[in-house]
């Protein structure tokens, strides 16, 4: 039997997800509920979707992110020597999303954030997952 791929979510993931099921983000929140996928999210990025659904979004939309990150397994924990290992890298404010992604053994990590995951030193660096838009990663099969 073939293994399950490892997913790490960005926020821009969930909430394309969540506002279009017709989309790639869509179909990747499907098949982590299917069980075809493992997914993992951090608490930072849960906080971070729930403001922007707060600021940007319907609230009936909360509701659904619940039933979605019941699905998913949060990566609570990370090592801090990782925060040094990619500070050169990446924007602080994103630092995070790259060491809860590590920490996770995740296979891929998936954004929609082009511009700062998607950079020249990214794809560069010998990371132990790919970064994927979700576009990309439903091409891989």
């Amino acid at each position: 039997m073939a293994r399950i791929p490892k997913i790490f979510i960005d926020s821009s993931v969930l909430i394309a997800g969540l506002y279009s099921n017709k989309g790639g983000s869509a179909k990747i929140l499907k098949k982590i509920a299917q069980r075809k996928l493992v997914g993992f999210i951090s608490p930072p990025i849960i906080e971070e979707t729930k403001r922007n659904i707060r600021k940007k979004f319907s609230l009936k939309l909360l509701s659904e992110l619940e039933a979605i990150v019941k699905g998913l397994t949060i990566q609570e924990t990370f090592e801090p020597q990782d925060i040094f290992e990619f500070k050169p890298l990446i924007n602080i404010k994103d630092l995070h999303v790259l060491v809860f992604a590590k920490n996770s053994k995740a296979d891929f990590l998936i954004t929609l954030d082009k511009k700062h995951f998607k950079t020249k030193k990214l794809q560069e660096a010998n990371l132990p997952f790919k970064i994927l838009t979700p576009r990309e990663f439903l091409s891989l099969k």
